[in-house]
């Protein structure tokens, strides 16, 4: 009808006016027969390209996107040949992008007749003048959101502007193009959506189905028909009554009826397994709309193990009451002021009171005055920290008036706020072990007081060597426990740089040469890291002055041996680098020069100052710099022999003394080593630092025989020439 009724209005036109209308309709017609057919989106855009180009005789359309990174991207082109379409990836929008990138960047029509001369085309005439690009026009496209998405062009090998009935076409192209793209992205995110949903339905954990109104399986997930032993076409088309228990099975409606009402609901149910089995699930179920039609979508899960894990529970609490009934301890339960809710019957036995008489009373009611006020002060203090009560001794008074010794034990209880409500434990009767234990304590005091509180190892050893007793301290120290020392001699233990000095102060021991002796020593432990103890050895004899066997102290005197190798390592070395220090430079260097002397040999020192440091220290901060100079220590210590030393001074002024050397010219070549090392830059936290360094160079015999102050003095100057003549070189004192 529409097609007619233009038909008609261009018989009111002039011939080229008619022609052109007609083809702008031949132009719609030919799209719209393209969509209407289902062609593919692009076969639909490559189409556009080409009816544009049978339209406007000698010229290439093409069609360009904006990527999420705002740049342009050819679409559809499917006259431009390779050589074009590669030149306009990524293409930005600009002010002298083209056509296309005026149009995207100015969101307006860019009909640009000359492009040789054109400024917009200041960007892309060398692809204008090398493919003959005489003329570009160039529509931008709009979203529905009138957000330009790309554009539409036709570029011409002819200098010309395009006619009210070419600019109609563009127009016409562009809105085409607008609403195929915002129909290929709807297309797209419903197929996304529709995978996304299949893989969410399909790979899914738990069981999954659609379900009809009329409770008919639409479909099933493959865990869904797996777990109850069906094939997928099994259970299809069938009602979900048939694949439950049978208590069941007239559940299903009432279910389903509450969904529809409530729009979801989770239930408990069970299904029934092809083999017979029974399988406990939990349901739940929504309605969705799927092709207009309301469905149910439920998922079902196995809760087997949960299950298992209530019965188990069930079972659980049973033996619990079973055992808090039979136990022959009292169980108790109290509130959060200790007052006991619970008391199982043991009680009777223990305490001579019936459970009830004990409930709202607390355990201080039961203790004699002078237990009571402190224990009821320490329940305060437990109270406070929400602590359990680990094995506590006290005394109850039975309701006869005796006295009995009880230990209990107790967890705090909370609710689910995390609020401390009261106390759950056990109270037994010790009476009788407390009775053993002071006649045992009476017995021992004097070898417990010696042996087992000891602050420090005790042992008995055989003349061989083997451990015949030993205390808890040594065992400590050891990390072997008493029974494992008790196969070991003292010999095995010992490092081997410390036994020979042990087995003649042992030999001398018993020849009676000496009356004990005392040392410091190393022992192995048992997972094999040292610790340092101080041994005390003497010997026990019998009547006749013949010996028995050692008696061993053994004090652990690790920390101390630590601490005095720590602050050595404090006064000699370097905070930052680790590297030698002043002090330890000085005493290295005074024997190293009376060596030189007494054995006519030379040394050498090199005085070195970092170029550029404070540049560092100034623009990157302190960090860096102290990151820098620990990689120049480093870089300074692989230059150098093992036996050379190289020292920190404070800053960045190093110190290297090589005591052996041949000639001065040894010492130029470690110099030139170094200078070397530092033409790489040096890395430090992502920062690439370029540095120098300036050395001077004092020899012995050659800069003189004084001491060690005057060659410090003499390298020193001959550094701060280096740093006078340009820095970064070396010089030797005296060249």
């Amino acid at each position: 009808m529409a097609h007619a009724k233009a038909t008609r209005s261009c018989k009111n036109l002039s011939f080229p006016e008619r022609e052109d209308m007609e083809g702008l309709i031949r132009f719609q017609s030919s799209i719209l027969e393209a969509v209407a057919f289902g062609y593919e989106d692009r076969e639909i855009l490559d189409r556009i390209c080409l009816l544009g180009e049978k339209m406007v005789p000698d010229s290439v359309a093409t069609i360009m996107l904006l990527d999420n990174a705002g740049r342009l991207n050819i679409h559809a082109a499917p006259s431009a040949g390779e050589e074009i379409t590669s030149r306009l990836v990524g293409l930005i929008p600009g002010p002298e992008a083209g056509s296309c990138g005026n149009a995207a960047y100015r969101k307006e029509p860019a009909f640009v007749a000359d492009t040789f001369h054109d400024p917009r085309w200041n960007g892309l005439k060398g692809l204008a003048r090398e493919h003959n690009l005489h003329s570009c026009w160039s529509m931008p496209v709009f979203s529905a959101g009138r957000k330009v998405i790309g554009t539409f062009a036709l570029t011409g090998f002819e200098t010309r502007s395009p006619s009210p009935f070419q600019i109609r076409l563009m127009e016409i192209a562009s809105s085409i193009i607008a609403i195929v793209l915002e129909r290929m992205e709807r297309s797209n995110a419903l197929k996304q959506s529709e995978e996304r949903f299949r893989i969410l339905f399909e790979e899914a954990t738990d069981a999954k189905m659609l379900i009809s109104e009329e409770g008919r399986i639409i479909d099933i997930n493959k865990i869904g028909h797996e777990r109850l032993g069906y094939a997928k076409e099994e259970m299809i088309g069938r009602l979900v009554s048939e694949f439950v228990t049978r208590e069941n099975v007239d559940k299903v409606a009432q279910r389903l009826t509450r969904v529809k009402k409530e729009g979801h609901a989770t239930y408990e149910s069970s299904q029934a397994r092809k083999d017979g089995t029974v399988m406990p699930i939990e349901i739940s179920t929504i309605i969705i709309e799927l092709d207009g039609k309301s469905i149910y979508y439920s998922i079902l899960r196995d809760i087997t193990e949960r299950k298992k894990t209530e019965m188990s529970l069930h079972e659980s609490e049973k033996r619990f009451r079973d055992l808090v009934e039979t136990t022959t301890d009292w169980i108790w339960e109290t509130d959060a002021d200790f007052r006991y809710s619970y008391a199982s019957p043991r009680i009777k036995d223990l305490l001579g009171y019936r459970p009830e008489e004990l409930i709202g009373k607390t355990p201080f009611d039961m203790m004699p005055d002078e237990v009571a006020s402190q224990q009821a002060q320490n329940s305060r203090i437990y109270i406070e920290k929400r602590a359990p009560l680990d094995q506590i001794q006290t005394v109850r008074l039975h309701r006869n008036g005796q006295k009995i010794h009880v230990e209990t034990s107790g967890l705090p209880i909370f609710d689910s706020s995390g609020k401390l409500i009261g106390y759950r434990g056990v109270t037994r009767d010790i009476t009788r072990r407390k009775e053993m234990e002071n006649a045992l304590r009476e017995s021992e005091a004097h070898l417990r007081d010696i042996v087992l509180h000891a602050p420090i190892g005790l042992a008995t050893v055989s003349l061989e060597g083997r451990f015949m007793d030993a205390n808890q301290s040594l065992s400590i120290i050891t990390g072997y426990c008493k029974e494992e020392l008790l196969a070991l001699t003292f010999q095995e233990i010992t490092h081997p740089e410390d036994l020979e000095s042990d087995l003649d102060n042992a030999r001398k021991l018993i020849s009676g040469a000496i009356p004990f002796y005392k040392m410091e020593k190393r022992y192995i432990r048992k997972d094999g890291s040292i610790v340092w103890i101080q041994l005390t050895a003497s010997l026990l004899r019998d009547p006749e002055g013949a010996p028995m066997h050692f008696i061993a102290q053994i004090e652990d005197i690790s920390e101390r041996i630590e601490t005095k190798q720590r602050l050595n390592h404090l006064a000699y070395y370097d905070t930052l680098t680790d590297l030698p220090n002043r002090r330890f430079l000085i005493e290295k260097l005074e024997w190293a020069l009376v060596q030189a002397k007494r054995h006519s040999r030379s040394l050498a020192i090199m005085f070195l100052d970092l170029d550029g440091f404070k540049q560092v220290n100034d623009g990157l901060g302190h960090d860096i710099g102290d990151e820098l100079l620990k990689a120049v220590a480093v870089k300074l210590t692989s230059c150098v022999r093992k036996g050379d030393i190289v020292s920190r001074q404070g800053g960045d002024e190093f110190i290297i003394v090589l005591p052996e050397i041949s000639h001065p010219n040894d010492a130029a070549l470690v110099a030139e080593k170094i200078i070397d090392s530092f033409k790489m830059p040096v890395e430090v936290d992502r920062h690439l630092i370029r540095i120098g360094t300036s050395i001077g160079i004092a020899t012995y015999p050659i800069a003189g025989n004084e001491g060690v102050g005057d060659l410090m003095k003499k390298a020193d100057k001959a550094m701060y020439a280096v740093k006078a003549s340009g820095k970064n070189g070396y010089r030797l004192f005296g060249s």
